[in-house]
């Protein structure tokens, strides 16, 4: 399958890594700086935006959303009717793209995370009217690819999962270090509280992943009454850490609203 995708940042780099685990994917890339890109039999690079469209199955849009209205004023007149776009930016909604986009051109919005790269992103994913099934079948072999999948029908529900999940590596990334910093502050060298904090987070997730576990239970097993655990779970109770969380979300919910008034 040929797939065309416009933008090489982050969340680009991360797909590409991810789809091309793939034998049967072929990707062209079309971006201002491709100097971190290394073309491959099945990774090609191009210097414009309409370079990528011919042949091209499915169009991936990988740019930031201040420069999505840009580059779709310039490929729009050139899509062919039934090629699948395929957005990852944040905020922009179906009805945002019905205004940018060709009439009735099949677009899905998906939202991964960087964990695509090793194949372990959790995207949802969200259709507009004219998706048919064949689109709907190549939109969710793609993702899957990445990681794990979910179709959703509300709008609404890629702004929470933004927050959730887009966004979440960056704070269990934040929690790590923090971690590892406090650790340092106690006398531990830097690399050996690097290490376990990296490994604990990998451990928390593989325990978490198990059939029949569920977080609070998880909590419970490790923390013994007037423990070691106890005394420190107790210290994120008084500093509300809960609600730090919620509030820290309901921010990049609200920032993901906004992109969509702030791109006309």
């Amino acid at each position: 399958m040929n797939i065309s995708m416009i933008g090489y940042g982050n969340m680009g780099k991360a797909l590409c890594q991810g789809l091309l685990s793939n034998p049967n994917y072929h990707l062209r890339v079309a971006a201002p700086s491709l100097a971190d890109a290394r073309p491959t039999p099945r990774l090609t690079t191009q210097p414009t935006n309409l370079a990528i469209l011919p042949d091209a199955q499915i169009l991936i849009l990988a740019v930031k959303p201040a420069q999505m209205a840009a580059v779709l004023t310039e490929i729009g007149p050139h899509l062919a009717p039934s090629l699948l776009v395929i957005s990852i930016a944040a905020g922009l909604d179906l009805d945002w793209f019905a205004k940018h986009l060709p009439q009735q051109t099949p677009l899905v919005r998906a939202i991964p995370n960087i964990a695509a790269a090793c194949r372990q992103s959790a995207t949802p994913l969200l259709a507009n009217s004219w998706v048919k099934a064949e689109h709907h079948a190549a939109a969710t072999a793609l993702f899957q690819q990445c990681g794990q999948i979910t179709w959703t029908q509300h709008e609404k529900d890629l702004d929470t999962i933004t927050a959730l999940s887009g966004s979440g590596l960056a704070y269990l990334f934040l929690f790590a270090q923090a971690m590892s910093e406090g650790a340092v502050a106690l006398g531990l060298a830097p690399d050996t509280a690097n290490n376990f904090a990296m490994q604990t987070l990998a451990g928390a997730a593989s325990l978490a992943m198990q059939p029949g576990q569920t977080l609070v239970g998880l909590q419970q097993q490790v923390t013994s009454k007037a423990g070691t655990t106890a005394a420190a779970l107790d210290v994120f109770a008084q500093q509300q850490l809960t609600n730090t969380v919620l509030s820290a979300m309901q921010a990049a919910v609200t920032r993901s609203q906004t992109l969509r008034s702030e791109e006309k």
